[in-house]
């Protein structure tokens, strides 16, 4: 088993998403001939492209990305995507919206010429009770019809709709993204309790993850949600990534 760090923690990341809340997790294909219009959003957003390649644009720069590539998109900066070849590329995603962010119309899809704009007639976010976290929860795209739909070509599915976590998430930080590879039949990876909500995105394969004694199945697509102060094993063979989101203690007291 190997856990190489995608992003480590503590790092500049873990200080610019402070104080923000888990905005949503997804995942979204492009058919050839399309693309993801340039916009921009409150939110550091990340792609881990499960299928396909694509040329990637965040501000200036621009490059292919192909699977096992993870993106990082500062919050406000200007991306798009488009697929490479005669493949659909297909990515899971999620973001970290800023502090004080408020609700985006996602489904703008950048047509105002550059920008995710607020949700129309939302102004500041309110205050909200925090909210508890379930011990598990495991979800699978598979299960859902697409959310957006742009043109023909691009689909987006919610796995955590934005702004469902925000509740339970506000005020916390990204602490650290690892890819992990389990082989059938050996050690599990087992984790301790920690202060924090831990997401699983399987890649490929099939295994189990276990929390208070429940196991539930995995494969591929699915998304594994582990609240904080649960501790968990996942086992069988499989490849995923591990997205480890620090919650405020203060706030959640």
């Amino acid at each position: 088993m190997t856990a190489p760090a995608l992003i480590p923690a503590g790092g500049p990341l873990a200080a610019a998403t402070a104080g923000g809340h888990l905005e949503l997790v997804s995942e979204f294909e492009v058919k050839p001939g399309g693309h993801v219009n340039p916009h921009r959003h409150p939110t550091h957003e990340f792609y881990l492209v499960r299928a396909g390649r694509g040329l990637m644009t965040v501000g200036e720069a621009s490059w292919e990305i192909a699977p096992g590539d993870l993106v990082t998109i500062p919050s406000q900066v200007v991306h798009s995507l488009e697929p490479v070849g005669e493949e659909p590329i297909r990515c899971f995603c999620f973001a970290v919206a800023d502090r004080g962010a408020p609700p985006v119309d996602y489904g703008s899809d950048g047509e105002d010429g550059g920008s995710a704009v607020p949700a129309p007639g939302d102004g500041p976010p309110a205050a909200a009770p925090r909210t508890a976290l379930p011990a598990l929860d495991v979800r699978s795209p598979r299960a859902l019809e697409p959310a957006l739909e742009h043109r023909g070509t691009v689909a987006v599915w919610w796995t955590v709709a934005p702004r469902e976590l925000r509740p339970a998430t506000l005020g916390g930080r990204l602490g650290e993204v690892r890819a992990h590879a389990l082989t059938a039949g050996g050690a599990p990876l087992t984790v301790a309790p920690a202060h924090a909500l831990r997401l699983y995105a399987v890649e490929a394969g099939e295994g189990t993850i276990e929390v208070d004694g429940e196991r539930r199945p995995l494969r591929a697509d699915d998304v594994a949600l582990v609240g904080p102060g649960r501790a968990h094993a996942l086992g069988g063979e499989l490849s995923l990534v591990s997205v480890v989101y620090e919650l405020n203690e203060e706030e959640a007291a």
